[in-house]
């Protein structure tokens, strides 16, 4: 049997592959069209909804039946996994950069189809995205800034207290060699003034 495919080419019913188209995104049980919610030609998902799941389909009215449908999702598990279904369903998947590779086996044929890649990025929850990093490293650096400064505080405290400490030893040593002086100067004062005393009182008695 002799199969034109897309008006250009003619095939056998063996070689015939009609090519995969990806129609639906699906969160929470609701298909919704995957096109309008395309970005520049990649699915982008923010990190809350990444369980979710990919609808396809072919156009094929000879071999469906005899359809095994794999796919493989590039960066996260390089193993094909067969799905007996045109829905996939995804979970697990890290913030970060993939591609879903979709291909289909006819079994009767052996013939498999070319693959159908959707380019998908996880995007990273708010406490992972760069603001949020630039926010832990500004309380950080405020911390440290607030740590240095306790310790600067303590630190001058100390020093003060040491200071204080110190001059008060110093006055008292201060005090007690001034007292000790003094002390010492009265009973020698007392001594001289005794002793001119007593020569005055010889000069008096012996004229």
């Amino acid at each position: 049997t002799i199969i034109r495919n897309n008006g250009n080419s003619m095939l056998s019913r063996k070689e015939y592959a009609p090519n995969i188209y990806i129609t639906h995104f699906i969160q929470n049980d609701k298909e919704h069209p995957i096109h309008p919610i395309m970005e520049k030609g990649k699915l982008k998902i923010p990190y809350s909804k990444s369980i979710f799941g990919i609808k396809f389909s072919i156009v094929d009215h000879i071999h469906y039946p005899d359809y095994e449908f794999q796919y493989n999702i590039e960066g996260y598990n390089s193993e094909w996994v067969t799905n007996k279904s045109d829905i996939i369903y995804i979970h697990s998947l890290e913030p970060g950069n993939y591609r879903l590779r979709i291909a289909y086996i006819n079994k009767s044929t052996g013939h498999k189809s070319k693959e159908c890649i959707l380019p998908v990025h996880i995007l990273p929850p708010f406490y992972r995205t760069w603001w949020a990093y630039c926010v832990y490293v500004i309380l950080f650096l405020t911390v440290v800034y607030a740590v240095i400064r306790q310790i600067q505080h303590k630190y001058r405290v100390m020093k003060e207290k040491i200071r204080k400490k110190y001059l008060d030893e110093l006055n008292n040593i201060s005090n007690s060699t001034t007292s000790t002086i003094n002390e010492e100067l009265s009973v020698q004062l007392t001594f001289i003034i005794g002793l001119c005393q007593q020569i005055r009182q010889a000069a008096q008695n012996n004229p």
